[in-house]
């Protein structure tokens, strides 16, 4: 059996080959390859889903740690004027996503 990447990488010496067997060679290969191409394209959303979540959930652990560390009130469980995020949810959040790296603790202002 092939492999999808031999059959991407030496396509018309599979669409040649395979011609000799069957009529419609070039029609089932091209079938192939672009169900390849949604399969890719799914997995690479997929993987930046599973990317997302895991930063959520490192969001919320580095939330609870400054919570606990500052000595915070319960009550911003439910009402913060702040997040900690990292520069890729600071910009969900609407905070400039440049200039720092990990989790930094965020101060909204005038939200609440």
């Amino acid at each position: 059996m092939l492999q999808v990447a031999f059959i991407r990488e030496n396509k018309t010496e599979v669409i040649e080959r395979l011609s000799k067997r069957i009529d419609n060679a070039e029609a089932i290969i091209e079938n192939v390859l672009s169900l390849d191409a949604k399969r890719r394209n799914t997995q690479t959303q997929l993987d930046a889903a599973a990317a997302d979540l895991n930063t959520l959930s490192k969001e919320i652990g580095e939330f609870f740690k400054v919570l606990v560390r500052e000595n915070l009130p319960v009550e911003n469980l439910i009402k913060s004027d702040f997040v900690v995020a990292d520069h890729r949810l600071a910009g969900h959040y609407g905070f400039r996503t440049r200039g720092f790296t990990g989790f930094k603790k965020l101060i909204f202002n005038g939200f609440y």
